[in-house]
């Protein structure tokens, strides 16, 4: 859905364009368009209301207007934006899961005909204010944030207020919601669903004990819809609370782990990422407990490590070119003055592998597990199959 900046006074072709929006999302690429008058009429306006706001949506790459034959919804594989340079930053530190959004990010710009500039930053302070010149230099009017590290939210909305050119960002900063490629009200909230999903999916494999395991961070909003879906499930089971967040000090992990071996036999965890997820499979096997023998353990975002660890890892994971797209589109759109969020969010998927244990029964007993708490497992391309 497309919308536009907030403004101290409300233009009725504002109004109008966000009701278009509504008839194209339910309408084919190549569809043609009620007539500009049966718009004006539904939306009681004039035609130059109507006008305006197709003209916007065009601008948008969302219809095409063809003179003498109408306005057709447009595809978003051959219609060529204004905007046909874009920046990405791209965090030194980034890990796996930034690596594929950026992946997806230069498959989708490719679609489009748009060309990415890709400047390595090390920081949200000096360093992305020298990349952002630079990106300016090359002629692109916004920039894309793929991924952040999750102790650095309060650099990126500093540089977000900053920066001469408008960013798409992946988290709903305050203040700043029109920078977030989603609907700000649905930030976080697939991480409580999918988080207590996840309690939901051990307690049915016969888990008497299940932990949250996660970083120990502070204004982390993930961090916190997590822990939020996780001491819900807690309290709907009547389970006793076992969050866990642990720091990057040699050891902790170690402490933790010989905390958790009491429940050998019982125990299922659910971790904050693939990472927390493997640190804490080491840390247990060397006090000689392993997964899914002694335990079950669940990750974040499927990284390749997930596939490759002892065992492999099962972990959650989403669509990766849906994110990717809408960033893309939302960049697009502060370029050109406008807010295109995506209001539906996919759905998450679970990628089981032998760390729950959960592989070793079969395809139908896991389907039904699956559906009994309203899950799927979904191949995703470039994941192992099985």
């Amino acid at each position: 859905m497309t919308t536009q900046l907030q403004n101290p006074k409300k233009f009725k072709y504002e109004d109008v364009k966000s009701t278009i929006v509504q008839i194209i999302d339910k309408m084919p690429p190549g569809s043609k368009m009620p007539s500009e008058r049966h718009l004006a009429r539904s939306n009681q306006c004039n035609m130059q209301t109507v006008r305006k706001a197709l003209s916007l949506l065009a601008d948008e790459g969302l219809v095409e207007r063809r003179i003498g034959a109408g306005t057709f919804v447009a595809d978003p594989n051959q219609v060529q934006p204004l905007t046909k340079h874009v920046g990405i930053l791209l965090h030194d530190k980034a890990d796996n899961y930034a690596l594929r959004i950026s992946g997806n990010l230069s498959n989708t710009a490719r679609e489009k005909n748009i060309t990415l500039h890709t400047q390595l930053i090390s920081d949200f302070g000096d360093s992305a204010d020298h990349a952002i010149k630079q990106l300016a230099k090359e002629d692109c009017p916004c920039a894309i944030v793929p991924w952040l590290p999750p102790d650095q939210t309060q650099q990126l909305g500093e540089l977000v207020r900053r920066s001469p050119i408008p960013l798409n960002v992946p988290v709903a900063l305050p203040g700043l919601d029109k920078h977030y490629f989603s609907d700000p009200r649905t930030f976080g909230v697939s991480g409580s669903r999918y988080t207590k999903i996840a309690g939901q999916y051990l307690h049915q494999l016969g888990c008497k004990t299940i932990a949250y395991v996660g970083p120990l961070l502070h204004d982390n909003v993930f961090l916190e819809r997590r822990i939020i879906g996780y001491t819900m499930f807690c309290a709907e089971y009547e389970l006793d609370n076992q969050c866990h967040l642990v720091n990057r000090e040699v050891g902790r992990m170690d402490r933790l782990a010989k905390h958790l071996a009491q429940y050998r036999g019982s125990l299922g965890v659910i971790c904050y990422d693939d990472e927390h997820a493997i640190r804490l499979m080491t840390a247990m096997h060397k006090i000689g407990m392993q997964a899914p023998k002694d335990f079950a353990i669940l990750g974040w975002n499927n990284t390749e490590a997930a596939q490759t660890t002892d065992p492999p890892l099962s972990s959650f994971y989403g669509d990766y070119e849906h994110p990717a797209n809408w960033m893309l589109k939302n960049a697009i759109g502060l370029a050109h003055g406008n807010v295109v969020q995506e209001q539906n969010p996919k759905p998450m998927y679970l990628k089981i592998r032998d760390s729950c244990g959960s592989s070793l029964r079969s395809s139908s007993e896991r389907d039904e597990l699956l559906n009994q708490i309203g899950l799927t497992e979904k191949p995703h391309q470039g994941q192992d199959h099985e």
